[in-house]
């Protein structure tokens, strides 16, 4: 597994962590019925929010990088104007006048 997965699940975990806390003490102070009621509730929402993100991600990403190959020839003209303008950027850092 990547490295990088492992440290989003240990940066996501402050986020995630709290509200699973207070999801588990509530289904664990309460009825088995009611428990598995709140933790499938729980689970089945997160998965919904996990899966259309990674739906959303997925469909953007062909979209944005099909949108991009149409206008390439653009994007080459715009990041050759931006590495002149650095270049001159750098001229007046190393050299003022």
């Amino acid at each position: 597994m990547d490295i990088r997965w492992n440290l989003y699940a240990v940066a996501a975990a402050g986020c995630v962590a709290p509200l699973f806390l207070a999801i588990g003490v509530r289904a664990f102070t309460a009825p088995s019925v009611h428990a598995a009621v709140v933790l499938g509730a729980y689970t089945a929402g997160f998965g919904v929010l996990v899966l259309g993100a990674t739906v959303a991600v997925a469909v953007g990403r062909d979209a944005l990088l099909n949108w991009l190959a149409g206008r390439r020839s653009t994007l080459n003209r715009v990041a050759g104007v931006a590495l002149v303008l650095a270049g001159v950027g750098q001229l007046f850092v190393v050299a003022p006048v």
